[in-house]
């Protein structure tokens, strides 16, 4: 992803010194003179870790450049001047600027501690204090800022919030905002029959939601969850919807999903437990060696933390859980951990569920290391390929080992071509669990959907739109009933 400046004079790139176990980190933006003017002449730290949590969660507070899937590739110049770039900040995905200085010495890694103002706080490696990090927004835009593209001064962005489709902006000569394309209002200016005033009525409902931010105290980790509900819910259902990655992160941007639970009357907690990206380097490198443990516990704590702040709009009675990948993992965690009369159902999309059995299939047998093992006593990370020993921890940590205390219903949602988590995992969970409830004579509660030819993602057009409305409506099915509170 290295970015070559318009006047072909600045080369600008992401690093960090030293390796790193997971897939997704916090890292340094760093620029360097080009062509390099004499052997040797090394980069500058532009931009530094952010190690603390950000001052807020929001998206006007910068909490670092994450490595994951297409935030690297972002980085772009504005112009010879400024650099831009999109990462996650909290619990959105917001888009940044920042003035390039030139390429300086290397003096090692430049660090910042966070809780600051939108800067990239601590010292730019070539000299002097880092230039601050400024958020780019168009204005009265929530959520979520996606940097799409720029170029010769122009910046074009793409804005969503859990409450808003998508929009498309267009930002030129310092700071002049034009909006391109509006799906919201063209949904309100479209009218071809009566699908079209069903789909503005909920989206007029989704505007009217609330969204509540509820967050663990730092000295339990600092874990934040977004809530979103119905305007005047009551008592109503909901579902824990829980990212996968592990590193990734809950966002406040657009999701087909949670409009469709909303419009169900379903109300949705989406977690950004430990090991999460945008809270800070630290936050997200808790969690590597402590799967199946701290994230299932943010995770549980996050749950009643906000059945608590929301006592009087969430019904305690009737949750589910919901999860893809190590999300999924997470799912199958809850159903059977012993905080699992918490959720009374739970979807389950092509989840791990037996970490010693993904090392001889996946196509990242390291992940599997990297999360699920701690290394010595020393510090030293854990040797590949494992051993034996290696193997009974990993077995621990994995969901499978709790099959025989899961009771609730499940949805298994099963991408037959998935390399990434194969869909054998997801086929050994619904047979154990068939045979765990036949020897305690209660048939399983367990529904596997299988879709031939689809990946991890499950992404084709079709396929996903069956695997979204599947998941949806079986949820809404089991958590719609009559509540059982008093």
């Amino acid at each position: 992803m290295p970015r070559l400046s318009p006047d072909g004079r600045t080369l600008a790139f992401a690093a960090r010194e030293g390796e790193f176990r997971s897939h997704s980190a916090g890292f340094e933006l760093r620029t360097m003179a080009w062509p390099p003017p004499e052997a040797g002449h090394g980069s500058a730290t532009l931009v530094p870790i952010v190690r603390g949590f950000p001052a807020a969660t929001d998206g006007s507070s910068f909490a670092g450049l994450f490595g994951f899937h297409d935030e690297l590739a972002s980085l772009a110049w504005l112009d010879e001047a400024t650099l831009v770039f999109h990462s996650v900040a909290g619990a959105t995905k917001s888009t940044f600027t920042v003035a390039a200085t030139g390429g300086g010495e290397a003096t090692g890694g430049g660090e910042a501690t966070g809780g600051g103002e939108a800067t990239g706080g601590g010292e730019a490696t070539g000299g002097g204090p880092a230039p601050p990090v400024v958020p780019l927004r168009p204005p009265q835009c929530e959520g979520s800022v996606e940097l799409l593209g720029a170029s010769g001064g122009t910046a074009i962005v793409q804005c969503s919030s859990l409450r808003r489709p998508p929009s498309v902006w267009a930002m030129k000569d310092g700071g002049e905002w034009t909006c391109l394309v509006d799906v919201g209002s063209l949904v309100e200016k479209h009218d071809a029959g009566p699908h079209c005033e069903q789909a503005r009525a909920a989206l007029r409902e989704l505007r009217s939601a609330r969204l509540e931010k509820v967050r663990l105290p730092e000295e339990e980790g600092g874990s934040e969850a977004l809530c979103l509900l119905p305007a005047g819910a009551s008592r109503a259902p909901w579902t824990l919807k829980i990212h996968g990655g592990p590193h990734s992160a809950s966002l406040d941007s657009w999701s087909v999903e949670v409009a469709l639970l909303l419009a169900s009357g379903v109300c949705v907690i989406q977690p950004n437990y430990r090991g999460s990206i945008g809270f800070g380097d630290d936050f997200c490198a808790a969690l590597p060696g402590h799967v199946g443990e701290m994230d299932v516990g943010d995770c549980v704590a996050l749950t009643r933390a906000s059945l608590a702040q929301l006592d009087e709009s969430l019904d305690p009675a009737r949750g589910g859980a919901y999860g893809g990948s190590h999300g999924g993992f997470l799912t199958a965690w809850l159903l059977g951990c012993e905080e699992r009369a918490l959720y009374s159902c739970g979807v389950l999309w092509n989840p791990v569920v037996d970490l010693p059995a993904m090392l001889g299939t996946t196509d990242i047998p390291e992940w599997v290391s990297a999360e699920g093992l701690q290394g010595d006593a020393a510090g030293a990370d854990a040797t590949w390929p494992v051993g034996a020993e290696d193997l009974l921890e990993l077995h621990r940590r994995s969901p499978l080992s709790v099959i025989d205390r899961v009771e609730a219903p499940a949805l298994m949602l099963l991408g037959a071509a998935d390399q990434r988590v194969p869909h054998k995992q997801g086929r050994s969970w619904v047979s154990a669990l068939q045979q765990v409830r036949q020897r305690k004579g209660a048939p399983a509660d367990v529904t596997a959907l299988e879709f031939p030819g689809e990946g991890h993602a499950i992404a084709s057009l079709e396929g996903n739109a069956h695997a979204q409305q599947s998941a949806v409506a079986w949820l809404v099915e089991r958590l719609r009933g009559e509540s059982n509170a008093s």
